[in-house]
């Protein structure tokens, strides 16, 4: 399953403060991460360095804000990222009433993206779900999202109390659909949805001239999912540097939980998958429970943790 998906910033309180006040995200407690551990899992230089860790949630869905305590100061989020760029990555924020969620973040010193909900019109398949990007104070992007009657899951519909309902999916920006799809399937997800968009709204939302987009939806099934974005125009994504640390910014990482990491560390480790951590290693929880995991890259670049149940 989808478990929970964590972001790298840069001032654990600043964030905390950002989520639960602007966004009603509810806290759900810390821990640290040991030097040793995070050596192992992040596939860092074990120089005491260690990882803060802030567990918040909204509705049913978690994520985790992870601050590195550390002297190798991690890098920011490159100023001219855009949309269409490979290590794009974000949370969708279901609300239950896109003007009065969009009239809410006003009144907070939010760096918008998109420059005001923009509406999918009637011919895509899309048509009538609102969305808004904007960014978190370390540059992470998020969307606001509302879905019509018609539209998204049953849950979002059942879930009528408050003005953020919880969090649909986490969308990262793929080169090739087909290309990208064995990884997730290797993992257990399945499609769940496919759609084209495109016209004047998608590229306001993106802010993306031009863009046409391939979304195709994962999931487990009711929960938090993965949502492809495959630009088909224009094609000048950049792709996930090279380079990149877990401690920058630019890093997230969703988390999938399996019955047995062995097995699947194995068959992504044969396949040839880009290992981050520098083995199986017991992975921190909240519970103080260790779970064996590993910390890898998908065939874009994206980091996924894969842990035992």
């Amino acid at each position: 399953m989808l478990s929970r998906v964590a972001l790298t910033v840069k001032d654990l309180s600043r964030s905390l403060a950002f989520y639960e006040k602007t966004l009603n995200f509810r806290p759900m407690g810390r821990y640290t991460i040991d030097a040793f551990t995070a050596g192992r899992l992040f596939g860092m230089p074990e120089d005491g360095m260690t990882v803060e860790v802030a567990v918040l949630s909204l509705g049913d869905e978690t994520i985790e804000l992870m601050e590195f305590q550390t002297s190798a100061t991690g890098d920011e989020i490159p100023a001219n990222s855009r949309s269409n760029d490979r290590w794009f990555q974000h949370l969708a924020l279901v609300v239950s009433n896109m003007d009065t969620a969009y009239e809410h973040l006003k009144m907070f010193d939010i760096e918008p993206i998109s420059p005001s909900p923009q509406t999918l019109p009637g011919y895509l398949e899309a048509a009538g779900i609102s969305a808004f990007y904007f960014k978190d104070p370390d540059g992470h992007v998020l969307e606001l999202i509302h879905f019509p009657a018609d539209q998204g899951e049953s849950r979002w519909h059942r879930r009528k109390a408050g003005l953020f309902l919880g969090i649909d999916h986490t969308a990262i920006v793929v080169k090739e659909t087909a290309a990208s799809w064995p990884f997730y399937q290797k993992l257990g997800l399945k499609k769940d949805s496919q759609t084209k968009n495109y016209g004047l709204e998608q590229e306001k939302l993106n802010q993306v001239d031009g863009a046409r987009l391939l979304i195709t939806g994962l999931r487990f099934g009711e929960g938090m999912g993965i949502e492809f974005l495959d630009f088909k125009t224009p094609t000048d994504g950049r792709p996930f540097p090279t380079t990149a640390r877990p401690n920058d910014l630019i890093h997230w990482h969703t988390v999938v939980t399996v019955e047995d990491v062995g097995r699947v560390f194995d068959e992504l480790m044969t396949l040839g998958y880009p290992l981050i951590s520098k083995s199986i290693t017991a992975v921190s929880t909240l519970n103080g429970e260790a779970k064996h995991g590993f910390l890898l890259r998908d065939t874009d670049g994206h980091a996924v943790l894969i842990s035992e149940k």
